[in-house]
């Protein structure tokens, strides 16, 4: 029986060693993940906001000039740091084809002041109102789109075809856009081809000429609205007021806790993640003590 009892009892150690070693490769393992978890950026989300501005004959040069520079100085106030980013485009529409003024781009202190020369520099063409052709533009920009995404178009007018600018809106909606609104500039009423292609749900009217403050602009997640305006000179406040609502409604421009970069894992977080992988690690060497 001693042979046996001895064999065993050597069995027996050789088993306990190749468990205490994968006990410290798993404690190991477990210290590794929790460290590169803690570590790891978080994906931040992304709002991608476009702008359509109306350039043409019915505007004339000198309001086109007041309607980029009132866009330019709007733009100034889309944050570059944060957890929420922003992903802007800005064409124009006119005589001459579409142009795109500044293409999709994450806004950022660089390319901020890029997108501001970009819209001061756009060039007044004259001709149609092409705002189906615009927003079509747009949607071609955007193939894939951020956790949220916001159309605007800047107008004094109709569209050169209600039915066109109608179906390319439906083709926004089924691309996933969540809205759409509208400035409207110097004219007396609202053309129901412009409301009625206003999203989400049933469109607001913000008509400054008639007294309403800018602080009725909606969350424009949550309802599609027109803002009226009666003269040009009345427009950069009008804009920087709705991108401020949408900045804010979005959850632009907050900063990250405790001052770290954005896009990094709060020390909290990443401390219990190493707290847990070093318990386990604890409990593994208590153990082994115990079986010693």
């Amino acid at each position: 029986c001693a042979p046996v009892l001895d064999w065993f009892n050597h069995v027996r150690k050789g088993g306990n060693m190749i468990l205490e070693k994968l006990r410290r490769a798993a404690g190991a393992a477990a210290l590794a993940a929790a460290v590169l978890v803690a570590a790891a950026p978080t994906q931040a989300s992304v709002v991608d906001l476009a702008f359509a501005l109306d350039r043409s004959g019915s505007i004339g040069r000198v309001n086109y000039t007041t309607a980029k520079n009132g866009l330019a100085n709007a733009l100034g106030l889309i944050p570059t740091t944060g957890n929420v980013q922003y992903r802007v485009a800005v064409v124009s529409f006119g005589s001459s084809p579409i142009k795109t003024e500044f293409g999709p781009s994450i806004i950022d202190s660089t390319t901020r002041p890029l997108l501001q020369a970009a819209v001061r520099n756009s060039i007044f063409t004259g001709g149609g109102t092409p705002t189906a052709e615009a927003v079509e533009r747009i949607r071609t920009l955007f193939p894939v789109l951020g956790s949220n995404s916001l159309m605007n178009i800047i107008t004094d007018g109709s569209p050169n075809s209600t039915l066109a600018l109608q179906r390319a809106v439906e083709g926004a909606k089924l691309d996933g856009w969540d809205g759409l609104s509208y400035e409207v500039i110097g004219t007396s009423n609202v053309t129901g081809s412009i409301l009625n292609t206003a999203f989400p749900g049933a469109p607001v009217v913000v008509n400054l000429a008639l007294g309403d403050a800018l602080s009725k602009i909606p969350n424009p997640l949550k309802a599609g609205f027109v803002i009226q305006i009666s003269d040009f000179a009345d427009f950069e406040a009008a804009i920087s007021a709705k991108v401020q609502r949408i900045v804010d409604d979005t959850g632009g421009g907050t900063p990250p806790p405790n001052g770290e970069q954005p896009g990094i894992v709060p020390l909290p977080a990443g401390g219990w993640l190493l707290l847990s992988a070093l318990g386990g690690i604890a409990v593994i060497r208590r153990r082994r003590t115990r079986a010693a």
